[in-house]
């Protein structure tokens, strides 16, 4: 963590690197969130990828990706409004077939 903090701050201070490593003290089990279930992989995903919707300290549910939410009257569906002006890393917008 203390590393990944030192290379934050080089490159706010405008040191620019060619390649960051972060150690991980074990391997994650893989790198798909839907079918990882070790904890080192939550660890990664939450690196690598946003949520629709997060928990705080408290464990309330908070906007991620999604703005609102809501579930259907049957309680069979979840319906999520999604942020706006959000892209994938290749430029092309984050859409609900995306979800």
């Amino acid at each position: 963590m203390k590393r990944l903090l030192v290379a934050l701050l080089l490159l706010a201070g405008g040191v620019q690197a060619q390649t960051l490593t972060i150690a991980l003290r074990e391997d994650p089990d893989i790198l798909d969130p839907t079918l990882g279930s070790a904890y080192v992989s939550r660890v990664v995903y939450a690196a690598m990828c946003d949520k629709l919707i997060d928990l705080d300290e408290r464990l309330n549910l908070v906007p991620q990706l999604a703005t609102a939410w809501a579930v259907s009257s049957d309680g069979l569906q979840y319906i999520f409004t999604l942020r706006k002006g959000v892209k994938w890393h290749d430029g092309k917008p984050f859409t609900s077939a995306d979800v």
